[in-house]
């Protein structure tokens, strides 16, 4: 069963990582409200990187068994944004 989460960046510079709250859940997609916001899929999972010290807005979609409601964790990770171009 798929469905969206909306969540909130840290509000700081640099990247955040995208994760669900129940283990068997899985993040498909992450898109972004404002242009300074970048959402991409790496290795080691989804990540939210951001240009200017202001709170985003992500749509979160989210797949997961029946029966199972996971929340969203938005955790910040990395200071600077430029990494998210090499992941």
């Amino acid at each position: 069963m798929r469905t969206t989460v909306s969540v909130t960046t840290s509000g700081l510079r640099g990247v955040d990582a995208v994760t669900t709250t129940d283990p068997d859940a899985t993040v498909v997609k992450v898109a972004e409200d404002r242009r300074w916001l970048r959402a991409k899929q790496c290795d080691g999972g989804w990540y939210v990187a951001s240009w200017r010290n202001d709170v985003g807005e992500l749509t979160v979609t989210v797949e997961a068994p029946p029966g199972v409601d996971p929340g969203v964790t938005v955790k910040r990770t990395y200071n600077w944004p430029a990494w998210i171009w090499s992941c």
